[in-house]
């Protein structure tokens, strides 16, 4: 998997701990509820994705999922979350990536960032970026500014 995985989700998140939900008994039962809906959302499209752009290669998820990985979440709407705020609203879509690679989502070779930018008027959604660490320096080194950059990276 020598690029980036991108799925964009069509979804509006919203930040759980503003509260505006109530305190009562339904209203947990409904949030519970939507939760459980894009988590499984969030796993089909990306398991969707995969298949569509490296089964064709029988490029299959066991020869990479050893390596490691970073996963950036895109928040798109037309204002921003604190962020504390975003996190707890991405928490439903980070399981859901997590569900379909198969792992917990606190897996030590995933490396989770959270970014923010600005929509047009509602224009709602996420989006969803998978890179193997692997595939950007020829090994899960990373290579520190001070070091000379991998041949495949322009350096020597």
């Amino acid at each position: 998997m020598s690029e980036a995985l991108k799925v964009r989700l069509d979804v509006r998140t919203r930040n759980p701990l503003n509260g505006g939900t109530g305190h009562s008994r339904l209203a947990g039962i409904i949030a519970s509820k939507e939760r459980h809906k894009l988590r499984q959302r969030t796993s089909a499209q990306c398991r969707a994705a995969f298949i569509a752009k490296f089964f064709p290669r029988k490029v299959y998820w066991g020869e990479i999922a050893a390596d490691e990985h970073c996963v950036r979440l895109t928040r798109i709407a037309p204002r921003r979350l604190d962020d504390d705020g975003w996190q707890a609203a991405a928490k439903p879509i980070r399981d859901g990536i997590a569900d379909w690679l198969g792992v917990v989502d606190n897996d030590p070779r995933f490396t989770w960032h959270y970014a923010q930018r600005r929509g047009r008027p509602r224009e709602y959604a996420v989006e969803i970026d998978i890179v193997r660490l692997q595939a950007l320096s020829g090994s899960v080194v990373a290579h520190p500014p001070s070091m000379t950059a991998p041949a495949e990276l322009g350096g020597e």
